[in-house]
């Protein structure tokens, strides 16, 4: 159990919501990792525990920065704008929201070992769901604000759904963030 351990988060808000998702072989959605997206399927015996639940799938997410106050700088903004409230300890930082997988920042135990680089064994990134185009554009707006680097400006991807609209940004420590909006198709 890591120091901020509360069981669960003390903060809800409406607005965006953290997802992580995964990427096929081509770069385009493999889906996103909810327990509403897992469905047990008809033709297998899997118990209905796993498809029942109530919870986020990851508890808690954990970076690594070099500079902790430089971290709570940049990251502290976004989380706030995605209604997560703050608890800071000795070494490391933790945002919580009812019903959301936590996000902990660490100090690095040795220095001048970052910044990450993309693309390597590691880290790729973590996309954040947006209700909207226009929180994407908010939310990136917020980060650029705290000093995040941008990757892509916000834009469609229709590489990935026609409905796809993200934006990237990149922190001092080459963690790259997502702000997307990819809303389900309509049943015209």
């Amino acid at each position: 159990m890591h120091p901020s351990s509360s069981g669960g988060g003390a903060h809800s808000s409406g607005g965006a919501s953290a997802s992580l998702h995964t990427m096929s072989a081509y770069g385009s959605p493999a889906g996103v990792l909810t327990p509403s997206t897992l469905a047990a399927p008809a033709d297998t015996d899997v118990g209905p525990h796993l498809y029942t639940r109530r919870m986020p799938i990851f508890d808690h997410l954990g970076i690594t920065v070099d500079d902790l106050d430089r971290g709570r700088e940049q990251f502290d903004p976004i989380m706030k704008a995605l209604g997560y409230g703050r608890s800071d300890y000795d070494r490391g930082t933790s945002w919580t929201r009812d019903g959301e997988t936590e996000l902990l920042l660490y100090c690095a135990r040795e220095t001048g070992t970052g910044p990450h680089v993309h693309g390597r064994v590691g880290w790729q990134h973590l996309a954040f769901t947006a209700d909207s185009r226009a929180e994407v554009d908010r939310l990136h707006e917020i980060a650029t604000d705290a000093g995040w680097t941008v990757v892509r400006e916000p834009k469609e991807y229709p590489r990935f759904t026609d409905r796809y609209y993200a934006s990237f940004v990149e922190d001092d420590n080459g963690i790259r963030l997502e702000f997307m909006y990819n809303p389900p198709r309509s049943d015209e």
